[in-house]
């Protein structure tokens, strides 16, 4: 059975490295996201996320209510993140190209026919770009609900603004991404 955040967060306070190792294991993908949606590079947000669990683990005995562990740990995260940007100035923008996750973000529509593949992996490359280039503010609000799948709720609870924000970011990075892909499909 597995074990809930608050059994985990309570063994690792206790020294038990590899129920926190579980905790991060249960949030990797989560702490990826948000640190993708501030850098916009793989590389770089692999580093911040790294850099957020060795906080966390510093920092654990500070969390206050074990029920909000995932909206704290996002906060690192974004804070870990932010750091890094500014640390960095020079800003890569660049997006993973991994099949796998061309597949998360615009859906599973890779065919069979050689030609028609290809041609999808191009548009979801463009898609992928789309996305990379957006601001900060909007990139990380469209891969929290595209990529993580995160309702409205959870996005605000992790970047800390209203559910009104998150609808008015989501609205205005969907239409940015269709804006480019419009630009895009007309070439």
């Amino acid at each position: 059975m597995p074990q809930t955040d608050a059994e985990l967060i309570r063994l690792s306070l206790s020294g038990d490295k590899a129920a926190f190792g579980n905790l991060m294991e249960r949030y990797i993908a989560l702490a990826g996201s948000v640190a993708m949606g501030v850098l916009g590079d793989f590389d770089h947000a692999s580093d911040a996320v790294q850099d957020s669990f060795i906080k966390a683990w510093t920092n654990l005995a500070s969390l206050r209510e074990v029920e909000r562990f995932k909206s704290w740990l996002c906060g690192i995260v974004k804070t870990t993140s932010i750091d890094h940007l500014r640390k960095n100035k020079a800003r890569v923008v660049s997006l993973p190209m991994d099949p796998s996750e061309i597949g998360k973000v615009a859906g599973d529509a890779l065919v069979s026919e050689p030609a028609r593949k290809l041609e999808s992996e191009e548009l979801h490359g463009k898609i992928l770009e789309a996305i990379n280039g957006l601001p900060q503010k909007y990139r990380e609000v469209v891969m929290l609900k595209h990529i993580e799948n995160l309702s409205y709720q959870e996005i605000a609870k992790t970047l800390g603004v209203s559910n009104s924000a998150v609808e008015s970011r989501l609205f205005r990075g969907r239409q940015m991404v269709l804006d480019r892909l419009r630009k895009y499909l007309d070439e």
